[in-house]
């Protein structure tokens, strides 16, 4: 308040949609996971990492994500972020089934410069900037066998999913140019120097 005094009506989930009272076009829900450049430093004020999953569970199970603003979009890869890469593989399927589509309400949410679309392409590729100023993709499954990324130099950044189908939704396991991979993300350097990612997929969260 104006005097350095707390809202003692204060509401976490209040006002979803866009100008609320407390928040504008969001609520605070939405806006904790708002910290894209310093996902370590929320995950250590929260806790520790089984505390934050335990917050960011909460948050998509309870029906606070709110994709159709960029004040959350980054909120489900930040499950990988925090050691469970099967969260984000779970819930950008959910997302890209249930809030894109081919019809007149095809975007869930205000294009915003092309945000909604970008996050689209991203995700379905398979990798994400959850903070731009990093050199940092976070990894998740794709929705196509083969994504293949032109470099100059005749160069390509390949990925392809080995067993993708609807229900194979999550990644098991990552291979780079045929050896085990196990980080949580690509580099930028990764993908300009080119090579080939390969994920195996399957019906149940296998990478923990």
């Amino acid at each position: 308040m104006a005097d350095g005094s707390w809202n003692p009506n204060f509401d976490p989930i209040k006002s979803t949609r866009p100008w609320a009272a407390d928040f504008a076009e969001g609520n605070s829900w939405q806006y904790l996971w708002l910290v894209p450049q310093d996902v370590p430093g929320l995950i250590k004020l929260m806790g520790g990492k089984k505390a934050f999953l335990n917050r960011l569970d909460e948050f998509f199970t309870g029906g606070y994500y709110w994709h159709g603003n960029e004040t959350d979009q980054q909120a489900p890869f930040m499950f990988a972020m925090a050691g469970n890469p099967s969260g984000t593989d779970e819930w950008i399927n959910k997302i890209i089934s249930e809030e894109y589509g081919t019809g007149p309400g095809g975007l869930s949410g205000n294009e915003d410069a092309g945000q909604m679309s970008a996050w689209l392409v991203f995700s379905m590729m398979g990798f994400y900037p959850v903070c731009p100023g990093s050199n940092q993709y976070v990894i998740t499954t794709p929705v196509f066998d083969e994504v293949k990324v032109f470099l100059p130099d005749g160069k390509f950044f390949l990925i392809s999913s080995i067993n993708r189908e609807n229900k194979n939704k999550y990644i098991r396991v990552i291979t780079k140019n045929g050896a085990v991979f196990k980080n949580w993300f690509i580099t930028h350097e990764e993908i300009t120097k080119g090579g080939k990612f390969t994920l195996q997929l399957s019906p149940k969260p296998a990478m923990k």
